[in-house]
Order: structure tokens, then C-alpha cells, then sequence
């Protein structure tokens, strides 16, 4: 089993409760840094060709389902219960 096989068999059944409250704190700190950092560079003259990009990927059918019908931002401001 490759370490993606084993990572992907851990977390697959992972539950909420599982994870100690000081690391979901953690994760919501540093998804709401990784938000305001994309806000503040969404002016920038890079951003354009960044969602060109993420445009070109498209998005997965398990990532739609993780969205839930929000954006982007809406999902990540879900995550961190804002």
C-alpha cells in the first residue's frame, strides 16, 4: 500500500470527533490566513491567470459535494463556523 493509499484509508474513516479540538482550532486559524492571503492578492496583475487556471481544471464531483452549492469562499467561512 503506496503512503496516498494509507493516508486516503486513515482519513476515510476519520470522524469529526476524532480530532482533537486544538488541531481543528489550527486548521480554521490557517484556512481563514489562506483566505485573507487570496483576498489580498486578488488585485493583484498574477490573479487573472490563477483562476484561468483553476477554471481550466474544473471541479471534481466530490469536490462539488464538499461545496455544497456555496462558492468557494462560502464553503471555507463554513469551515471555520464564521
Amino acid at each position: 500500500m503506496t503512503l496516498a493509499e494509507r493516508l486516503a484509508t486513515f482519513t476515510a474513516g476519520l470522524a469529526a470527533d476524532d480530532v482533537p479540538p486544538a488541531v481543528v482550532e489550527n486548521v480554521q486559524l490557517r484556512v481563514l490566513d489562506t483566505l485573507g492571503i487570496a483576498l489580498a492578492s486578488s488585485t493583484q496583475d498574477f490573479a487573472a491567470s490563477v483562476l484561468g487556471a483553476l477554471d481550466a481544471w474544473g471541479t471534481s464531483e466530490s469536490a462539488a459535494l464538499a461545496l455544497d452549492g456555496l462558492d468557494e469562499v462560502g464553503a471555507l467561512l463554513r469551515l471555520c463556523r464564521i
